[in-house]
């Protein structure tokens, strides 16, 4: 990770400092530093005496007026410009709630976005039984949820230290049977939870996403809800782990 990052850095360092993006801003920049360096030292040709007192003697040195502000001028433009690109080049992080709550209307899943801002998304890629069967065929799923205030929008943009929520479901009470509603932002559909309902959410991040694996068991006319892995996935998880201890 922070390799990634000092190669972005360097990047973007390079193209404030010296280069820049369009064709205008590379003539300014490149003109700029060759006035900077060649010119002023040219204009400016007086020179500044001064002595150090070393060991008891005297040492007298002379430096180029023009030089030491084309230095100075250079180091200040190089420090202010690594400052930016050092803070551009940061990977902004993406806090995804273990929990889903309840408004009284939906559940909803809490994305924060700490110290940067991120843009995201999070789709339902299946529903599961609790033997492993897809109560939904994947192909009718593998959809963006509903973002709250963000109607019909399924990307959104999350600013620096705040949070947004997605609705993942809701309930309805057909008269006999109370049912639960995935909420899509342009679909969304009804069933009955017979004993558990595994929901499984991918949310966008950089530089990889972000699953969790929900359970909605049926409590009466509500559900309770766990970020809980489904069974049939577990002995996969077990078996994977050791190797992956091993390579980290």
């Amino acid at each position: 990770m922070l390799w990634r990052r000092f190669r972005v850095f360097a990047s973007l360092w390079w193209r404030l400092f010296a280069w820049g993006q369009s064709r205008t801003t590379k003539v300014v920049k490149v003109l700029g530093l060759l006035l900077t360096a060649i010119g002023i030292p040219a204009l400016l040709n007086s020179h500044l005496t001064f002595s150090l007192l070393l060991n008891e003697t005297p040492h007298i040195y002379t430096v180029s007026v023009g030089k030491l502000i084309a230095v100075v001028l250079l180091v200040a433009w190089a420090l202010i410009t690594g400052a930016l690109a050092w803070e551009r080049s940061g990977v902004p992080t993406l806090i995804v709630a273990d929990y889903l709550e309840w408004d009284k209307i939906r559940f909803r899943l809490i994305l924060k976005a700490r110290d940067k801002p991120v843009d995201t998304s999070v789709r339902l890629l299946e529903i599961r039984a609790l033997d492993g069967r897809h109560i939904f065929a994947p192909s009718r799923l593998n959809l963006d949820l509903e973002w709250t205030h963000h109607g019909n929008q399924t990307a959104i943009h999350i600013n620096a230290n705040e949070c947004e929520s997605v609705s993942v479901a809701t309930i309805r009470d057909n008269g006999r049977n109370t049912l639960l509603v995935f909420t899509g932002a342009t679909y969304k559909d009804e069933f009955l939870v017979v004993d558990k309902a595994f929901f499984h959410l991918r949310i966008a991040n950089s530089p990889q996403p972000v699953d969790r694996w929900f359970s909605f068991t049926p409590r009466g006319n509500f559900f309770d809800v766990a970020n809980e892995l489904p069974p049939f996935l577990e002995p996969q998880n077990q078996l994977q782990s050791p190797t992956r201890e091993l390579t980290e």
